[in-house]
C-alpha cells in the first residue's frame, strides 16, 4: 500500500525527514565547534586544567543551541506536521462571470398617475411710497388697484390676504413718489413687512 492511499504527503515526510536531518546536523556542529572553542579557551586560561565533566557539559549545550537554530531555520517557514492537501470544505460565495444578481424597482402607480404640477409664475403686487403732503397721518401707502392711502399695518393685511390659497410666488415691487426718499423709514418699513410675510422685494431703480 503507498503512502497516497494511506493518506500521507510523500513530498512532506521526504521534507520532514531533510529538516529533521538538517537539525541532527546542526546539532553536531554545535558540540564540535563547541568542543574546539572550549579546548583552546582551557588551553590558555587555565593549561587545561578544567574538569571533563565541564567540557562534556559545554559541549552538550552547544550541540542543543546548533540544533536549535537550524530547527528555527528550516521550520520557521510555517510549515507543519498536519495535511494540507486535502480538497477545502467551504462552499465558495463569490460569483461567477455573468452571475451579477441586478435588482430592479417597479415604479410606483402612484407616482406614475400623478398629474403633473402646474407651472408657478410669480405675482407682483405693486406698493407706492408717499411722501410729503400726499401723507395722511400714518397712511404711507397706496397698494395697486385701490387709491385709498394705506397704513403699514393695513399692507401687512394685505399681503397676508393675497398670500393665502395661491401657489404663485409673490414679490413686492416698491414704487417711489416723486419725494419720496429711497433710504427713509417709510421704505424700509416696507421691505421689511414684505420680507417677513414671504414676498420677494423688487427695489426701484436709482434715480
Amino acid at each position: 500500500m503507498t503512502f497516497a492511499l494511506l493518506g500521507f504527503n510523500p513530498d512532506r515526510i521526504a521534507a520532514m525527514a531533510m529538516n529533521a536531518l538538517a537539525v541532527g546536523g546542526g546539532f553536531l556542529a554545535g558540540y564540535v565547534l563547541t568542543a574546539l572553542a572550549a579546548y583552546f579557551l582551557d588551553r590558555w586560561l587555565t593549561g587545561s586544567k578544567s574538569p571533563a565533566g565541564l567540557h562534556k557539559t559545554v559541549r552538550a549545550i552547544g550541540g542543543v543551541c546548533g540544533a536549535i537554530l537550524v530547527a528555527l531555520l528550516v521550520f520557521g517557514d510555517g510549515t507543519g506536521t498536519g495535511r494540507g492537501d486535502g480538497p477545502g470544505t467551504t462552499p465558495s460565495t463569490g460569483a461567477g462571470a455573468g452571475t451579477t444578481a441586478v435588482t430592479t424597482t417597479a415604479p410606483d402607480p402612484a407616482i406614475k398617475d400623478k398629474p403633473p404640477e402646474p407651472p408657478r409664475t410669480e405675482e407682483v403686487v405693486r406698493v407706492t411710497v408717499l411722501s410729503g403732503a400726499d401723507v395722511v397721518g400714518e397712511r404711507f401707502y397706496v397698494v395697486e388697484g385701490d387709491p385709498a392711502k394705506r397704513t403699514l399695518d393695513e399692507v401687512k393685511r394685505e399681503l397676508a390676504t393675497r398670500k393665502v390659497g395661491t401657489l404663485k410666488t409673490l414679490a413686492v415691487e416698491v414704487v417711489l413718489s416723486a419725494r419720496t426718499d429711497p433710504q427713509g423709514s417709510g421704505v424700509q418699513s416696507l421691505i421689511g413687512a414684505a420680507q417677513d410675510a414671504g414676498f420677494r422685494v423688487v427695489l426701484p431703480q436709482p434715480r
